[in-house]
This record gives C-alpha cells, structure tokens and sequence, in this order.
C-alpha cells in the first residue's frame, strides 16, 4: 500500500534529523582535532620562546650587528674581546687618508692616540670608542618591554637584522688640522684680492680661484665610518673648488678709501704715547700694514695687519713692561735657634701693553678723518697672585716701611762691625706685644762673637 504523503513528509524528516546528528558528531570531532593541534602549536611556540630566551640568556640575540660584524650569539665578555680586538688594530695601525690630485697623490695614516714627541708617555686621544656604551646597547635589544614586545623584537631581530653604531668621541678641529699639516702641499688654495701699495701709488690685485681638499666631507665620512668600524678601505679627500671671500670688484671704495689714508700721512708720521715717551710709525710703515679684510664674514672693511703692528708694538712693550713681583716670605732656623725670615719680598703689581686695545686704537687713527695722527697706547696692571698674607700665616701682611744708610765712608772695621750687627737683626721676627731688646738682640759685642775694634 503506498504511503501517504504526510508519511513521505515524516520519513524525509527523519533522514534529515538523523544527518543532522551525524553531521554534528562530525563538526564536533574536528573541532577537537584543531583545537589540539592549534594548543599543541602554542605549546611548541611557548616552548620554542623559552627554549630561544634559555640558549641567549648570557649571550646578544642573534640579528645584532655593528657594520659588518654580528654580535649575535656572542655572550658581552665575547663581544668585548672582539670589538677590543678591532679598536686596538685601528689604534695600532692608524686610518688611512689618500688624496689623488691627478698631478700628485699622497697618503698617510693617523692614529687615534697622538704621542707627544717631547714626552712619549704623554698621549691623548682624538678619537676614543666608547665600548661599554655600545655593548649595552646590543645587549638591550629584545630585552626591554613586556614579554609580548620582546618576544616580537626578537623576531624582528630574525626577519631584519639591526645595526648598532658604536659609540665614539671624535676631536674633529684635532683631526682637520692633522689633515691639512699633511695634504696642504698638494692644495692650490684661492686668494682674495689683495691691496698693493707701491711708490705711494694703490693698486688692487685681482683675486684668484684655486682648489683646496673637502676636510669637512672627509671627517664626516670617518665619523660614519667609526660609527660601523669600517676602516677596511682608505678615507679619499676630494678636492673642491676654494672660492675667494674678497673680490676686486667690490673693493673700488676701499681702495679710494687707502689713497685718502696716503694723503692724511703723506710726508707725516703717527705718533704713539705713553705718559713722557714717544714713537714713532712712519708712513712706509702705515702703507705695508694697510689691507683689505672681512668683519662678521660679510663686511669687507680697510684694515691694518695685526701680526705686523702687534711685532712693532712688542718693541714698545719691552719699554714699558713692569714684570710682577710674587710676594716671598721664607722662614729658617738660624745657628742660636732662633726662628728667622730669610727671604722676605712684598710684591708688586706689574704693568703690561694692551696689545689688543693699542692696536684697535692704531687702526681707528690710521682710518679716521682727522688731523691728529697720536695714539695714546693702553696698558693694564697685573696683580700678583697672592699677597703676602698668602704666603704666611703668622699675619703679615704688609710691608710698613724700608730704611736706607751709607756707610761708605766709614772704617773698615765700622763697616764690618755695622754687618756683624746687621746680620743679628736681619730677619728677626717680633710677635704681637713682645717687648723688644735691641741690646739683648745683639748680645755680646767683643773679638769672640765676630767683631773687631775700631
């Protein structure tokens, strides 16, 4: 009998429910199946961290380098003996410089610690890695921040490597000059244009272009260098062009302003003064010491040589120079036992020339407009160190008074006599409220204590 619809629609019913439940087994067992290998793989992982974190626990994680050496898997005492090993090569050996003109080439090598050539035990460094400072920089890297953020720093390490500039100190004004002492022969250097004054006629000399070596491109490129230890090539100086600061072109007014200086000391001379004495700067003087120079970079003004008047006011200098007097004070015990000084000075202020201020004083003069022609040159006074209250610490601290005598025309015997007694006096010290015997002082006066008879 066949079946009626509704028990069609009851045993469709029943295949679904029953592929349903067998569906569900299925899902349920493959959940757990991926669940176990997603928790068997973060165990591993896990495992794998600590095993990783375990292994470099003393050592720089793997992916730490400085230039071209890896630091990675190098415990800190590991990585020191390494570095040490480069740095005392480079202060060994030195850093190579070449210079290739095309018409000269020269090369030479400069080491980080200059040795003094008076004194070989003295030596100072111009340029000192600073290895402990970079050793804890690579040992920090992927060991700062949460246990997330290391774990991911230690994979970046793995991914992309990571480069730590070694940390140095560079003496670079040291270092340009060493430079330049050693290539400035193969330089052709430009020149300013240049005041010339010759049978009271001015004339200009044009400027002129020239080349000179990029010293600042050269330590920069040592500075990158020391930064990765890469010293394995030599440093090349390049040259650049070396362009003139002072050109003809801009120095017309100056040049009438040099012929006007001519005309105010034209059969005349500039007068220097200090108090009574005089000198004299005549006008061939005046005219090599005029030129053209720069103030604040820009500025292009007439000037005086300053090397060539500070020479002609060292001359001046020797007569008016007081050299300081240090005050001394010198204590000894004489042969009766008594306490003495045995050197005593005051001290003195000194004078000295301003050579700074005499010059610029020299030079407003020549410059001006006027009809003066006198300088009135500056000194200053130079205290001494130290008073003589510095010097001793019974209270003196002043010198009270000086007595002179001439004896010269007196005995022999006298003279003798007056420096026997003299010698008892000189130096005795007189404490606060002690009473004084000049008698006393000089105790017996006869043929056994050094006198003679008059």
């Amino acid at each position: 009998m066949p079946s009626s619809p509704l028990e069609k629609i009851q045993n469709i019913a029943k295949d679904v429910s029953q592929d349903v439940k067998k569906n569900k087994n299925v899902w349920k067992r493959w959940f757990f199946v991926i669940a176990g290998v997603f928790s068997t793989l973060i165990i591993l992982l896990i495992g794998a961290i600590f095993i990783y974190n375990q292994v470099h626990a003393q050592k720089i994680y793997p992916g730490v380098y400085i230039g071209k050496m890896n630091l990675g898997g190098y415990a800190p005492e590991e990585a020191r003996e390494a570095l040490h090993r480069l740095t005392n090569k480079i202060n060994r050996e030195g850093i190579l410089f070449v210079a290739d003109t095309g018409d000269n080439y020269k090369e030479t090598r400069i080491t980080p610690i200059l040795i003094a050539p008076e004194d070989p035990d003295i030596a100072r460094e111009i340029l000192r890695f600073d290895l402990e400072q970079t050793l804890n920089q690579a040992w920090q890297l992927g060991r700062q921040g949460n246990f997330l953020n290391k774990v991911k720093y230690q994979l970046l390490l793995l991914i992309q490597p990571q480069e730590v500039a070694l940390d140095y100190s560079l003496d670079n004004e040291e270092f340009k000059k060493i430079l330049s002492q050693n290539f400035f022969e193969l330089e052709n250097p430009g020149q300013d244009a240049r005041l010339e004054i010759k049978n009271h006629q001015v004339s200009v000399i044009p400027e002129k272009y020239g080349n000179s070596f990029d010293y600042d491109g050269a330590l920069r490129e040592l500075e990158r260098r020391a930064a990765i230890l890469g010293f394995d090539k030599p440093i090349e100086l390049k040259l650049k062009i070396d362009y003139p600061k002072i050109k003809a072109g801009d120095t017309l007014l100056l040049a009438a302003k040099a012929e006007q200086i001519l005309e105010k000391f034209k059969g005349s001379s500039l007068i220097l003064k200090y108090e009574d004495a005089t000198w004299e700067i005549k006008q061939k003087e005046i005219e090599a010491w005029l030129k053209f120079d720069l103030k604040n970079e820009n500025d292009l003004i007439i000037n005086i040589n300053q090397s060539s008047t500070t020479a002609f006011l060292e001359n001046i200098a020797k007569e008016i120079d007081i050299e300081v007097k240090e005050p001394l004070f010198t204590l000894s015990t004489s042969t009766d036992d008594e306490l003495k000084a045995v050197e005593f000075q005051a001290g003195a202020g000194g004078l000295k020339l301003d050579m700074e201020n005499s010059c610029e004083k020299i030079m407003q003069e020549i410059i001006k407009s006027g009809e003066l022609n006198e300088v009135r040159l500056v000194s200053r006074v130079i205290k001494p160190r130290q008073t003589i209250g510095d010097v001793n610490d019974l209270g003196i601290k002043d010198l009270l008074g000086v007595g002179e005598s001439n004896f010269s025309g007196s005995p022999t015997n006298r003279r003798h006599n007056i420096g026997v007694g003299a010698n008892k006096l000189n130096g005795l010290l007189i404490a606060p409220d002690e009473e004084f015997s000049l008698v006393q002082t000089l105790g017996e006066v006869n043929a056994a204590t050094g006198y003679l008879p008059e």
